[in-house]
């Protein structure tokens, strides 16, 4: 969801998660131009990894998912600024099932610490505050991001409708600032 009159949708694309073992993993890419050209560019990765007894997603798993889809945003956003001497720290979020606890998303940054000096600052969000289920969460790079509170998937019955979604989850509002919380020259 997005408003069409302050972003608009550039590309979309189906990419690798990177899991060589489950090449089925992948994730959708989506790049948004904002309406004024000073704010940047918006880079959202939405994943779904699931994770069961049939088909476990291990930490390792966890951190090449993480590292692929940062290394995609990375990759796109220095396309976009060839012509420039602007360091790359792109906007991004990513979000989306990726099965991870707090600590899960621990791993993945310390796993990615080559990356480190594209990554600003990191906030992560959640379903709701008491989140029921851990693979609720986004995280938002190099952009301020608020807390918002979905009240809206499994665990919220809409007036006897059955539940919005077939398996344990709850939708994650990210309110975002399109401007950096720093200067280019930080």
């Amino acid at each position: 969801m997005w408003n069409a009159q302050r972003c608009r949708l550039k590309k979309q694309e189906y990419i690798s998660c990177g899991v060589q073992e489950h090449p089925w993993r992948k994730a959708q890419y989506f790049q948004f131009r904002p309406a004024r050209q000073s704010d940047p560019v918006l880079h959202v990765c939405h994943n779904h990894s699931p994770s069961s007894k049939q088909c476990n997603l291990t930490v390792p798993m966890r951190q090449t998912i993480f590292k692929t889809l940062w290394e995609h945003v990375c990759q796109q956003a220095r396309h976009d600024a060839e012509s420039s001497n602007v360091p790359i720290t792109p906007v991004a979020i990513l979000g989306g099932d990726f099965n991870c606890t707090d600590t899960n998303w621990g791993q993945c940054l310390l796993a990615t610490v080559d990356t480190e000096a594209t990554r600003r600052t990191i906030r992560q969000c959640y379903s709701e505050p008491t989140r029921q289920h851990h693979g609720d969460t986004a995280i938002v790079c190099n952009a301020i991001a608020l807390q918002e509170d979905s009240h809206w998937g499994k665990h919220y019955p809409r007036n006897g409708k059955p539940p919005p979604f077939t398996d344990d989850h709850e939708v994650v509002i990210v309110p975002v600032l399109l401007k950096r919380p720093f200067s280019v020259s930080d």
